[in-house]
């Protein structure tokens, strides 16, 4: 009888969890502190302040840590910072008040309106989720591919947005905002890691056979019992039952469905991308015009014309991947960079469209930038840009399922 598989740790998790809660009285004393310090020469302390955190935070989970992960240990400081990003963005809601006004005012003043205050948002919530699930699994020694690309995309869309929209807006970069330079060089280290380890899966593999061996035969296929499988007889077994496939979520129709569900999907989200980029660029064609009448935060250039730089970003990086992700929509066999290319496109869109929204709906927005939260367009259109490049995920998944050998059955 074989053992039992060992039971995951949960050590370097919950380490994480409460550690990060560590960063509401840092950052309250920090906070206080500043104010003692003249003006002119607040943002250069508090550069200083803020690596020398990083620094002892990181020699802290380093000695408390189980991981012999550097790159985790790297995840666990990262997920302090986040709850830092968090409490920006409640200052700036006005939930808590003492925290990070003065390093809102000189620190990075940028982060003090409504796009700077949706990617902290989005890093306190939405990174905070991905380090834990990439902690838990370095810690347990997991495959962690997916989740990594999937959140080094995420971060340096929202990097590279932050920095080129600093550069053109009406702040100029600060002391403080090489804190930012972590958060650059560590997602492009940890991208090259992860394509170097080559853990994308093997979308061709036959469904009956491991790579090497002879596909076999099907001499007859029998039409499935309400939709639900497929019986495959199998050639010189004379009537006998051979391996079952299910069929894609169950259906034969629902699987077509679904299918060109995200071929049109895909259509629109090409459209849609290169209708906010031509905006951004500043066209006045009347078929693009429509767009902002249901998203006005788009020619928002205060302080910097942040969103216009995301769809630009949008336009040259992600346009490209879309188009690739049509072709092979209904396609039985795809290229092996087919799937960490679409991940990086979910990844996008993901921090992408969800600060969208964030700064379309801030009450703290010029009344001429704001969306109207009840407009069903702008909802359809920021979801289909949201959905689709998840839902196709959702396709290549269920397709390499399907497609995968059965090691039970073959042992």
């Amino acid at each position: 009888m074989a053992p039992p598989p060992p039971r995951d740790s949960y050590f370097d998790l919950w380490l994480s969890f409460w550690m990060s809660f560590l960063a509401w009285p840092v950052v309250y004393v920090f906070n206080n502190g500043f104010g003692k310090v003249d003006a002119a020469h607040r943002p250069f302390v508090m550069m200083t302040a803020g690596f020398g955190m990083m620094a002892a935070i990181g020699w802290l989970c380093a000695k408390l840590s189980k991981t012999t992960s550097r790159i985790g240990v790297v995840f666990m400081l990262f997920i302090f910072t986040c709850m830092i990003d968090l409490i920006i963005a409640l200052e700036y809601y006005g939930h808590i008040t003492g925290f990070m006004w003065r390093y809102l005012e000189l620190g990075e003043p940028y982060l003090n309106s409504p796009w700077g205050s949706a990617i902290t948002l989005f890093d306190g919530i939405g990174l905070y989720v991905m380090y834990l699930a990439i902690i838990h699994r370095i810690s347990n020694r997991k495959n962690w591919h997916t989740i990594g690309i999937y959140w080094v995309s995420a971060i340096i869309n929202s990097m590279i947005v932050l920095l080129m929209g600093v550069a053109t807006g009406k702040h100029s970069p600060t002391f403080c905002t090489f804190l930012n330079v972590p958060y650059v060089v560590f997602p492009c280290y940890v991208l090259y890691y992860l394509l170097k380890k080559d853990c994308q899966p093997n979308w061709n593999e036959s469904a009956a056979t491991t790579p090497g061996e002879e596909e076999e035969k099907v001499e007859k296929v029998e039409k499935p019992k309400k939709g639900k499988k497929v019986e495959k007889v199998e050639k010189g077994e004379e009537g006998e039952k051979g391996e079952e496939a299910y069929l894609l979520f169950g259906r034969k129709w629902l699987a077509k469905f679904f299918e060109w569900g995200i071929v049109i999907g895909f259509i629109c989200t090409i459209l849609l991308t290169i209708t906010k980029a031509f905006l951004s660029l500043g066209s006045t064609f009347y078929m693009f015009r429509w767009y902002t009448a249901h998203d006005p935060s788009l020619m928002n250039n205060n302080p910097a014309p942040f969103a216009k730089i995301q769809s630009v970003v949008l336009f040259f990086y992600s346009l490209p991947i879309q188009v690739l992700c049509l072709l092979y929509a209904c396609r039985a066999t795809r290229p092996q960079y087919l799937w960490d290319l679409a991940v990086v496109n979910a990844g996008i869109f993901h921090q992408a469209i969800f600060t969208s929204i964030v700064t379309a709906l801030d009450s703290k927005a010029p009344a001429g930038y704001q969306a109207d939260l009840t407009d069903p367009y702008f909802w359809i259109l920021n979801m289909t840009l949201l959905t689709v490049p998840h839902m196709f995920l959702v396709l290549l998944y269920e397709r390499h399922r399907l497609q995968a050998p059965d090691k039970s059955k073959q042992n």
